[in-house]
C-alpha cells in the first residue's frame, strides 16, 4: 500500500505541487549546491565506427587498391562483356565487405554488459523476481516507472531551507486527499502493518551493489568478450582477403588491349620549325660533304704537284669511265664524271671527249700540226692534266650543248676560258679547263 501511495503521490506532485512550488525548486537546488542538469538523464551517445585493428586495416587497404584497379581495367581496356560482368560482381561483393567492416559500430564491454543485464534500471531500483512479489496494481507501478526520476521521489538530497517545511506539509496534505478520494485505492486490500518491510528508495544515480558471484564473473566475461572480438577480427581479415584474391584473379585473367593514342596534328608554328630544322640539318650535311670533297680533291691535286708540265707519271692520273684511254689529274677526273652525269640527263648521251692529258712529246707534235692554235710545248694546261677538247655539239658557239655547258659546267669546276670564248684572243668553243 505504501508503494501505491508513493506512486499516486508522485503523479500528483508532477501536476499540482510542482506548479505551486515551481519558482522555489530551482533556488533550493542551487542553494544546496546540486547542478540543475543533475536530474536530467544523460543523452545516449550515437554509435560510432569501431577503430580497426592493424590486420583489418591492412586488408581493407589492399581491397581498396584492388577495387581501384578493377575500375581502371573495366573503364579503359577492351574487356569482354562476360569478363566485365564477373569483375563487376566480385567488385560489388568486396566493396560491400569493406563498407560493412569500416562502418561497424563500436561495441564496448560496458555497453555489452548493460545490454545483457537482467535487472530493471529504469526507476533506479533493483527488481529480483525471486525476492519480491509483483505489486497488486501493476498499472499504477508501470505509470510511476515511466515518470522522470525527480518526479518519482528520487530528488537529490539538499540542505534544509526555511520554505521546505511548508512545502512538505502541502505535499503531505495533497497525497492524503488523493488516497482518500481515489476509488481505485479503496478497492485494494491493505495488509497488516506488521507485514510491511521498509524498502530503501534509491536515487537516480544509486546502483545495486554487486554480489561476490557477479564480481568474480566480471573479469571472465571481459576476457571472453576480448577473445570473441579478436576471433571476429581474424575472420574479417580472412573474408576480405579471400574476396580480394578472387577479384585479383579475375583481373589477371582479363585480356588487356593496347590503347592507341592519336597525337594531335602539329600547329603551323611546329611545322615551320620542323621544316627549318630539316633544312638546317640538310644544309649542314651538304656543307660537311662539300668540305670533305674539297679536302679530297686538294689531296688529289697535291699528288701531281712538283712534276714538270707534260711529265706527270701515269699512275698519278685517273681515267674516265665514259671515254676510254683518256686521263686527267684525279681531281679533275672526279668532277668531270659528275658533269657528264648531268649532261647525259639533259641530252641523253655522254660528253664527247677528243683530247685530255698531253705529255711533253705530245705537245711538241700538236704544235707542229696546229701551229699558232697550239700552245708552246711545256706551257699547255693539257700537260698538267686539267684541260680537255670536246665535240658532240659543244665545239660550236650558239648550240644548245655549248649554252648548257656555259650555264652548268662551272658548278663542277669546268669552264670555257675567256680567251677561248667568242671575242677572245683565240676563240675555241671546244676547249675547257678545270679550275677547281
Amino acid at each position: 500500500m505504501l508503494a501505491v501511495a508513493a506512486a499516486l503521490t508522485t503523479m500528483a506532485l508532477t501536476t499540482t505541487a510542482a506548479a505551486s512550488l515551481g519558482a522555489a525548486a530551482p533556488e533550493q537546488q542551487a542553494s544546496a549546491g546540486t547542478p540543475l542538469a543533475a536530474t536530467t538523464p544523460a543523452a545516449t551517445p550515437a554509435a560510432t565506427a569501431a577503430p580497426l585493428s592493424p590486420e583489418v586495416a591492412k586488408a581493407v587497404q589492399q581491397a581498396t587498391g584492388t577495387l581501384h584497379h578493377a575500375h581502371n581495367i573495366t573503364s579503359q581496356l577492351a574487356v569482354a562483356e562476360a569478363e566485365r560482368v564477373k569483375i563487376a560482381e566480385a567488385a560489388t561483393a568486396l566493396h560491400q565487405l569493406v563498407t560493412d567492416t569500416t562502418a561497424a559500430p563500436a561495441a564496448t564491454p560496458a555497453a555489452k554488459a548493460e545490454a545483457e543485464a537482467p535487472t530493471d534500471r529504469t526507476t533506479g531500483t533493483a527488481s529480483r523476481a525471486s525476492e519480491r512479489e509483483p505489486l497488486p496494481a501493476q498499472a499504477l507501478a508501470d505509470g510511476a516507472a515511466a515518470l522522470p526520476a525527480e518526479a518519482a521521489g528520487a530528488a537529490p538530497a539538499a540542505a534544509a531551507t526555511p520554505g521546505k517545511a511548508q512545502g512538505d506539509a502541502a505535499l503531505s496534505d495533497l497525497a492524503t486527499a488523493i488516497l482518500v478520494d481515489n476509488p481505485l485505492v479503496d478497492s485494494l486490500t491493505v495488509p497488516a502493518e506488521t507485514d510491511l518491510e521498509p524498502q530503501p528508495v534509491l536515487g537516480p544515480q544509486a546502483a545495486e551493489p554487486a554480489t561476490s558471484e557477479e564480481a568474480e564473473a566480471a573479469p571472465a566475461e571481459a576476457t571472453e568478450a576480448t577473445s570473441g572480438a579478436a576471433e571476429a577480427a581474424a575472420q574479417t581479415v580472412v573474408t576480405i582477403q579471400e574476396a580480394t584474391a578472387a577479384l585479383q584473379s579475375l583481373l589477371a585473367a582479363a585480356p588487356s588491349a593496347a590503347v592507341t593514342v592519336v597525337p594531335a596534328p602539329p600547329t603551323p608554328e611546329e611545322i615551320a620549325a620542323k621544316q627549318a630544322a630539316v633544312a638546317a640539318a640538310a644544309a649542314a650535311k651538304q656543307a660537311a660533304l662539300a668540305r670533305a670533297e674539297a679536302a679530297r680533291l686538294a689531296q688529289l691535286a697535291a699528288a701531281t704537284a712538283g712534276y714538270p708540265n707534260g711529265q706527270i707519271p701515269g699512275n698519278l692520273l685517273c681515267g674516265l669511265s665514259f671515254a676510254g684511254g683518256e686521263q686527267l689529274r684525279c681531281d679533275a677526273t672526279a668532277q668531270l664524271e659528275k658533269l657528264n652525269i648531268a649532261f647525259k640527263a639533259r641530252f641523253g648521251r655522254d660528253l664527247a671527249v677528243n683530247d685530255t692529258y698531253r705529255s711533253y712529246a705530245s705537245q711538241v707534235a700538236t704544235k707542229a700540226s696546229k701551229g699558232y692554235l697550239a700552245a708552246v710545248p711545256g706551257t699547255s694546261n693539257h700537260g698538267l692534266g686539267v684541260a680537255i677538247d670536246l665535240s658532240g655539239g659543244v665545239q660550236s658557239f650558239g648550240t644548245a650543248e655549248y649554252g648548257w655547258m656555259r650555264a652548268n659546267a662551272p658548278s663542277f669546276g669546268w669552264n670555257n676560258p675567256d680567251w677561248a670564248r667568242p671575242g677572245g684572243n683565240k676563240p675555241e668553243a671546244w676547249h675547257w679547263e678545270f679550275g677547281g
